[in-house]
């Protein structure tokens, strides 16, 4: 063996939430695989009253460094988008952006803010301003706000950390749970009298930790992690309720927002032009009575939204305009119709579904809303999800057992069909121990400037020997409908470089090498050498398939790829309009993740454009990607554009609970109504 040793009802909450508004009631409470660039940072007003802090000099690992920024971003995105001006800087920028119309002050994942940064914080607070922290590992920080610090946990089982509960301490308006799953934390307890617990972790099951979500002290708020993708409208209002309860005005920017926005699917210029547009669109049928006084719904909240503004019960406006948002949203999803023969399936990147250790539940949900299939990611080159390997098991076997084996049984009562997601060449994440010896075996990646690069080589026998191995194995232990491919790719045109690949492309193209590597990456072999490379992939996956087929002739082959083609074939290597040409998969799944329904409509109908692949395409829509964020409306469009090219089906990345509860009722109430 290679490098490893053997071994409910949306209608009655609907009216309930209604009749809460109307009666006077207090708010209701209720329960997000290729990295291309990243968008920029969103544009910020530098007079705004907000100033939201990211971590530069204060944190000194890059990678850590740049994932704040991001969540910073993310913050700065969510304020926007209830209407909250907001300014954005950083640690060391912080002391001098401190001006006289700040009144609230937000800091992500500050590790050691400088004696600078603490002095403008200090005099900040003592004129009244007031602090929203996240996630800081600073001292002096935890001690200007009245709290203690302990170590930094991580998460022993999956779900430890599901959900934070909030307390009848904590602001008018905000809500009283809020999904978030987190694998590490930095727990913060009262140190001050003014402190006091708003919010507790809960698990999976319901059941609360012992360790605090969210304290509330006299100069502002602290979590003990951060707000992470997933829930978002919940997130949102919790934003504008704590930023409310520190600033008065918050309430009243909010609303007017919302005032301006409710209702319009993001798109129509206000709710009644909406519900203008959504008469044109009516369903005819059984829907047609349910969608009718839906839409007499939207326009009576309509009203109701100016009265409540006008007589200033912001509160209130920030809770209708979501109901608004929700029937709005439930006529538009009335409007479309399932299309039949269409295969739909969901990526699911932890690999043990949407509740650890409960994959009965999970293939509930998704067969009750239209879903066909489950992708599970199950296999690493190092690791399994599941314990009939060679592989050394993944520690989530240890804590919610043999999830591919669970995910399996549970399907075939659903009547799904599970095709196993394994990751190919990519090490990144694998113990450096393995990766040191693989380095000196010559089995790693190299790029043109001699880096060694985490990943294993696709033109080394011994590892395409390996990689075929552990998927056979798989294949012939477990009864999956099918296998999938991800990362069967180069990292980038840098790579790879090694003095194998060398001593290979020699041999197969007789070439002489005078200069290597600048002859192949752009001396006169380059474009020999992009093909040569990209046929590793191909033939690779020629010889997976051929033994496949020799295990269970009836076995899938898919591959998650990127969406421009051909331009990935001599970027990476990916040469996938070949591999179906060839027939070498059954299927294949561009990572289409964009918000912009034209940019997915183009891609597909470039995609569909190659000779016979067409038949073969199942595009993925970036539900909760790092490259988009869509909510129900966006999905929805994708799907119809996806139909208008008459591809396959589509994917959807990925089974978490913003999927579970965001976007999946919405695509059941029409687009995938029909039964498998």
């Amino acid at each position: 063996m290679p490098f490893l040793a053997p071994r409910r009802t949306r209608g009655s909450l609907l009216l309930l939430a209604l009749l809460a508004v109307l009666s006077g009631c207090a708010p209701i409470r209720r329960t997000s695989t290729y990295f291309p660039p990243r968008p920029p940072p969103p544009v910020t007003d530098s007079t705004a009253p907000v100033l939201l802090v990211q971590p530069s000099a204060s944190v000194t690992d890059i990678s850590d460094r740049k994932y704040f920024q991001r969540m910073a971003a993310k913050l700065t995105n969510w304020l926007q988008e209830s209407g909250i001006p907001v300014s954005l800087t950083d640690d060391v920028s912080m002391p001098k952006e401190i001006h006289g119309r700040t009144r609230i002050v937000i800091l992500v994942s500050q590790q050691k803010l400088s004696a600078g940064g603490m002095r403008a914080l200090s005099g900040f607070a003592r004129r009244g301003g007031k602090l929203v922290v996240f996630h800081s590992a600073d001292p002096d920080l935890a001690s200007l706000m009245g709290v203690s610090l302990s170590p930094r946990v991580l998460a022993s089982r999956p779900g430890q950390w599901s959900a934070f509960r909030f307390t009848a301490h904590a602001p008018s308006g905000t809500p009283a749970r809020i999904r978030q799953d987190s694998l590490g934390l930095r727990p913060a307890y009262p140190a001050a009298p003014s402190a006091e617990v708003i919010a507790w972790w809960e698990d999976s099951k319901g059941r609360r930790s012992a360790e605090p979500a969210w304290l509330r002290t006299s100069s502002g708020f602290w979590m003990s992690h951060m707000l992470l993708e997933g829930d978002t409208p919940a997130k949102k209002q919790l934003l504008v309720a704590l930023l409310g309860a520190c600033d008065a005005g918050v309430w009243k920017a909010a609303a007017r927002h919302a005032l301006q926005t409710a209702g319009t699917l993001d798109r129509y210029p206000s709710a009644g032009q909406a519900i203008i547009a959504l008469q044109q669109r009516r369903p005819t049928g059984r829907a047609a009575a349910r969608f009718q006084s839906l839409l007499a719904q939207a326009g009576q909240l309509t009203n109701e939204l100016g009265r409540l503004y006008r007589m200033e019960q912001f509160e209130k406006v920030i809770t209708t305009a979501r109901i608004l948002d929700t029937v709005v949203l439930e006529c538009y999803a009335q409007t479309f119709s399932p299309a039949r023969k269409e295969f739909r399936g969901v990526w699911n990147h932890s690999g043990t579904g949407l509740y650890p250790g409960n994959w009965e539940t999970t293939c509930g949900v998704l067969g009750k809303n239209g879903i066909h299939a489950v992708f599970p990611h199950v296999q690493r080159p190092w690791n399994a999800h599941y314990r009939k390997t060679s592989l050394p098991s993944s520690a989530l076997v240890a804590t919610v057992g043999d999830t591919l084996a669970d995910c399996v049984a549970a399907a075939r009562r659903h009547h799904l069909e599970v095709h196993a997601w394994v990751i190919g060449w990519n090490m990144e994440g694998a113990p450096e121990s393995i990766l040191s010896a693989l380095r000196k075996e010559g089995r790693l990646q190299v790029s043109s400037k001699g880096e060694s690069l985490h990943w294993l080589c696709p033109s080394s026998p011994q590892n395409r020997k390996y990689q075929e191995t552990i998927i056979l194995e798989l294949a012939r232990n477990y009864a999956v409908d099918g296998i999938h491919l991800d990362y069967m790719r180069y990292p980038s045109s840098d790579a790879c470089y090694c003095t194998g690949c060398r001593e290979r492309f020699r041999q197969a193209t007789g070439k002489s090498l005078r200069n290597w590597p600048r002859d192949v990456r752009s001396g006169p072999l380059a474009e020999d050498f992009r093909r040569w490379r990209a046929d590793q992939i191909t033939s690779w996956i020629a010889e997976l398939r051929q033994d496949m087929r020799r295990i269970t002739p009836k076995l899938q082959l898919s591959a998650a790829v990127y969406p421009g083609y051909p331009g990935c074939r001599d970027s990476i290597g990916q040469d996938w309009g070949t591999w179906a040409k060839r027939d070498l998969v059954d299927f294949l799944c561009p990572m289409s993740y964009t918000e912009k329904t034209q940019q997915m409509r183009d891609w597909c109908r470039t995609q569909a454009s190659f000779p016979e692949v067409r038949g073969k395409l199942v595009p993925g829509i970036g539900v909760t990607a790092n490259e988009s964020r869509l909510n129900a409306a966006q999905v929805l469009d994708q799907i119809e554009a996806i139909r208008g090219e008459s591809l396959r089906g589509y994917l959807l990345f990925d089974a978490n609970h913003t999927l579970e509860e965001e976007i999946l009722p919405y695509l059941s109430m029409g687009s995938a109504a029909d039964p498998f």
